[in-house]
């Protein structure tokens, strides 16, 4: 189960993972069953996106996905320094609170932005800076993340590896 802030690249970062590239137009994944070869045997894994909705029903009805999951993916937006405060007081209360023994991974998406001329423009423009892979790793050790792993959905960076690592757990 993949949760996080809208816009995060959750939908791109399992759509990656499926060999359905991603685009510039934004597709909502939803879920999907895929066949995976972990240390020589074949595991079925249900991959699901969570509506982010912020409103009062999607705030009532996110938790109604939640059991039964294995282990979630938390994930921001290392570009979003907002998406990356919501993991501590949104996302991980929110899915302590309805699966408090769940295991979760800690993703920061779209690290290839923060090479991004465009985009490092902005960024200085709204007197922001980009989550660092050490502020990441900091927040995995004080929020008990079984690992905190970065990504590039775009270019197709790291995504293997955390299906894999989120598989093992």
């Amino acid at each position: 189960m993949v949760v996080g802030d809208r816009g995060v690249g959750k939908s791109c970062l399992l759509m990656s993972y499926v060999a359905v590239y991603p685009t510039s137009e934004h597709y909502r994944f939803e879920q999907c069953s895929q066949l995976i070869d972990i240390e020589n045997r074949k595991v079925d894994v249900g991959l699901w996106e969570v509506d982010t909705q912020e409103d009062y029903m999607g705030e009532k009805l996110r938790p109604l996905s939640y059991p039964e999951t294995s282990i979630f993916l938390v994930a921001f937006s290392t570009t979003n320094p907002s998406s990356f405060g919501n993991v501590s007081s949104k996302w991980l209360p929110e899915i302590q609170r309805y699966c408090p023994n769940t295991p979760f991974i800690l993703v920061g998406t779209k690290t290839d932005l923060r090479e991004d001329p465009d985009n490092i423009q902005f960024m200085k423009v709204k007197g922001i800076s980009p989550i660092t892979t050490s502020q990441g790793a900091e927040l995995a050790v004080k929020t008990n993340a079984v690992s905190y792993m970065e990504v590039s959905a775009k270019r197709n960076e790291g995504v293997k590896e955390v299906m894999e690592e989120a598989v093992k757990i």
